[in-house]
């Protein structure tokens, strides 16, 4: 996406038949809406329909007086396409007359919607997070020097799981020269993140952005516990 294109002009360039956004747009998206599906239909007869439930999802936001209709741009995109995703599964299993089919033993209906809802944010921000990822690098990449020095050091703290003093030892640095090297990496890392927020339709600035960014990263933290 560039910089002035937001999920909402995204979605409206992909309604007005702009193919190239179409597919873009399911691409973004599959993901996030594939692992709610997944979530919500972990076993028995609709587990088979999730690819049908998918290309739904992109028909419900896409076709003439569907769900972009009921939507307002200025608001965050993410909770809209939860709804249009919610609003899909309960019409595949209201086809099915089969809705408690779908439900675990002994579980009740705000335990499992909290569980769907919790699963849908967790991959939303996945998404968010691996997209802030390739933001900063491709700003590294184009800045050279030390920009691209701090994406290798948080590469090799999160994806490889090293600590500040082991990669200081594999580069031959000073653990606590590395230290305020980590230090400008993240913040490095949350300029990116602040600006895919901002174009997934989030908040635009001020607190309300931050505080979007810190629901994102709690958001994963606790799918770590």
């Amino acid at each position: 996406m560039s910089v002035r294109e937001t999920s909402w002009t995204l979605i409206d360039s992909a309604r007005e038949g702009d193919q190239a956004a179409r597919e873009r747009f399911a691409r973004e998206y599959e993901p996030v809406v594939r692992a709610y599906f997944g979530a919500r239909w972990r076993s028995g007869v609709l587990a088979s329909e999730i690819d049908d439930a998918v290309q739904e999802v992109w028909i419900d936001c896409l076709r003439e007086r569907g769900a972009l209709e009921r939507a307002d741009p200025e608001r965050p995109f993410r909770p809209f396409l939860a709804g249009v995703a919610r609003t899909v599964a309960l019409r595949f299993e209201q086809r099915r007359a089969r809705g408690g089919a779908v439900e675990l033993d002994g579980e009740s209906h705000e335990a499992r919607e909290t569980r769907l809802s919790v699963a849908f944010d967790r991959a939303f921000a996945q998404k968010v997070m691996r997209d802030a990822s390739e933001l900063q690098r491709a700003r590294a990449t184009a800045a050279g020097g030390v920009k691209m020095r701090r994406v290798e050091l948080l590469e090799l703290r999160f994806q490889q799981g090293l600590t500040i003093p082991q990669i200081a030892e594999l580069w031959r640095e000073d653990a606590a020269r590395l230290h305020h090297l980590y230090a400008d990496a993240r913040e490095d890392f949350l300029e990116a993140l602040r600006e895919i927020v901002r174009q997934r339709g989030g908040p635009t600035s001020g607190q309300a952005l931050e505080r979007e960014c810190e629901w994102m990263l709690s958001v994963l933290r606790g799918s770590k516990d």
